[in-house]
């Protein structure tokens, strides 16, 4: 039988390693309730299932006319470069949350006077329509909330005066988690 002046002594002496214990499992407790920031993912690095345009290849990282990726005064070394009028789709299957991206002319073409317009579309449903674009101009940013969207669809169309010089890119297209 313990005495309870024994049980006091193991007591005293279990607590510093009880206590050390609990403050781990609060520790391990917050630390998976803090779900990291997941690294985006650029879409110019995974394959489409559809990429139409009017003209030329699509440009990974590169212009339509494979040149470096310029919006304004901003180069952007992740892009997607195409050409009005463009529908480029990717199946996503409801794995990601957010999509983001800076949209514009391509600056190797604001001299032709042309004029194009973004649309992006999920699940066939219009998720972004933005205004008529020409000349030279600063990136627009986009961004959208995507989470339960299976595929998404890029698509760049006409501003009214036909395709001709109608370069246009998606600077650093991403996705998150």
């Amino acid at each position: 039988m313990i005495l309870p002046e024994a049980a006091g002594r193991r007591l005293r002496a279990l607590l510093p390693v009880v206590l050390a214990l609990l403050a781990v499992g609060v520790v391990i407790a917050v630390v998976q309730r803090r779900r990291p920031a997941s690294a985006p993912v650029h879409l110019s690095d995974l394959k489409p299932t559809t990429a139409t345009q009017g003209w030329g290849k699509l440009g990974l990282d590169r212009s339509v006319a494979g040149n470096p990726a310029w919006i304004g005064g901003q180069r952007f070394e992740k892009a997607l470069g195409t050409h009005a009028t463009s529908r480029i789709c990717y199946a996503l299957e409801a794995r990601y949350s957010r999509f983001e991206c800076a949209v514009g002319m391509d600056s190797e073409t604001i001299e032709h006077g042309t004029s194009i317009a973004f649309r992006v579309l999920g699940d066939e449903r219009v998720l972004y329509e933005g205004p008529v674009l020409s000349g030279y101009h600063e990136p627009v940013t986009i961004r959208l909330g995507i989470e339960g969207i299976h595929e998404l669809c890029l698509l760049v169309e006409d501003g009214g005066d036909g395709i001709s010089f109608d370069h246009a890119d998606w600077g650093a297209p991403r996705v998150f988690e």
